[in-house]
């Protein structure tokens, strides 16, 4: 067998905006209206008229400070853009692809040795094809909810072949090839999602390293030498719980 896990990250923040919904600033506020102030089971005029003026002052706030809260606002809507890009084919974009089998671990990253995305793209498929006449298996962890959707969308977005019978008529995926060790795990139960470094530490292997996430990958792997470092090590720790479970649960 095989193993693969993919690291994406997010495409340029222009072409990421470009492609989400556009931020809806707040409405601006009018004058007060006094008529408004929920005033509850107030009786007492004293009460009343405070409550008013402290309504009044925080209208008066809000008008004042309607332009930073809206650029704040703004602010904060491109930023969870930019943190949501790496999961959408869309707004994001293979960075690396790693393989692990019983000769050992490779790892195609782009922008090292002349690989651009679609270069990781069609060395994935070519890798397929080889698989099929001996029905050797490609593994991965939740691989039918997230690489394979990705791989062939971007394959699509950037003209690069997908392999006929990638895409089963029976089955959507070809399960002759493909194993995903998420699906495998649940055996049927719907819902039954558990993530990799759980699975990983159940049969006894390591987890997700500290301090260092998927997330982070797309800036790691364009970091400094240590923290491209960091980036390879946490693919490759994907890479060897994906072994670990696989060959726990029987995946030859």
């Amino acid at each position: 067998m095989i193993v693969f896990d993919i690291e994406t990250g997010p495409l340029d923040k222009s072409t990421v905006l470009s492609r989400t919904p556009d931020f809806k600033p707040p409405e601006p506020l009018g004058d007060f209206n006094p008529s408004t102030v929920k005033l509850g089971n107030l009786k007492d005029e004293a009460k009343i008229a405070a409550k008013i003026e402290a309504e009044r002052e925080k209208h008066a706030r809000l008008v004042a400070n309607y332009k930073s809260d809206a650029e704040a606002a703004k602010n904060a809507h491109e930023s969870e853009a930019m943190d949501k890009a790496a999961l959408s084919p869309i707004t994001g974009e293979v960075l690396a692809i790693g393989y692990r089998s019983e000769k050992g671990t490779v790892m195609r990253i782009a922008g090292r040795e002349g690989l651009e995305e679609a270069d990781l793209l069609s060395e994935f498929w070519a890798r397929y094809q080889t698989c099929i006449a001996p029905a050797r298996k490609l593994v991965g962890h939740n691989i039918f909810g997230f690489d394979l959707p990705f791989l062939i969308n971007r394959s699509w977005v950037l003209d690069v072949t997908v392999p006929k019978g990638v895409i089963d008529r029976d089955r959507f995926w070809n399960e002759r090839i493909f194993i995903d060790t998420m699906k495998r795990w649940s055996l049927g139960r719907y819902g039954d999602w558990v993530k990799l470094d759980t699975l990983s530490q159940l049969f006894g292997g390591s987890g997700k390293p500290e301090g260092v996430t998927g997330a982070m990958f797309a800036d790691l792997i364009k970091g400094s030498e240590e923290e491209q470092k960091a980036a390879v090590d946490y693919l490759f720790n994907d890479l060897e719980m994906t072994w670990k479970v696989a060959v726990a649960m029987g995946v030859m």
